[in-house]
């Protein structure tokens, strides 16, 4: 029985050392904590090919060099800051026939014949036919209140008025 040399034995120990860290590089490659895409380089023809997905080789080939890289990158840098949450503008329904206007002198809710102006220090309502108010107590202008009459209330000589509305007045 021939013995084996020992350039043999070496041979062989650094073949097998060898086989053994491109396995690891490789495993560690497809099962790192984030999403790897593992591949082998072949150095005398340049060719990349993907290892570990599906129907792909489970490893690199012999003398073939495993790379991997993470299929999403590290976050980049914060982008500039943006305005303090000012809005000036109009937005407008699908129809196109109603809006909303805001802009450094006030808001405006339009329709097609009525609009309601928010301005520094008034605000103004304006309908096509009529303008509709509703509530418990309507106060016109001011805290004292003094009835209004409606149509048809009876208005006394000196126009008192002598049957005007208890939920509607004027200041």
């Amino acid at each position: 029985m021939k013995s084996l040399s020992r350039r043999t034995i070496l041979a062989f120990g650094l073949g097998a050392l060898c086989a053994a860290a491109i396995g690891a590089g490789t495993a560690a490659y497809a099962f790192s904590g984030t999403e790897v895409v593992s591949a082998c380089y072949v150095p005398t023809t340049g060719t990349l090919y993907v290892v570990g997905r599906d129907d792909t080789l489970k490893s690199c080939k012999l003398g073939h060099v495993p790379i991997g890289w993470d299929v999403q990158g590290p976050p980049g840098p914060p982008g500039a800051q943006g305005p303090a949450g000012a809005f000036s503008g109009t937005f407008r329904s699908p129809n196109g026939e109603y809006s909303i206007s805001v802009t450094d002198s006030g808001i405006t809710l339009a329709g097609p014949a009525a609009s309601v102006n928010v301005g520094p220090s008034t605000v103004s309502v304006q309908g096509g036919t009529t303008v509709s108010v509703q509530g418990a107590m309507v106060q016109l202008n001011s805290a004292s209140c003094r009835p209004v009459a409606r149509m048809g209330d009876i208005v006394a000589s000196g126009a008192v008025i002598a049957t005007g509305s208890p939920t509607v007045c004027v200041g």
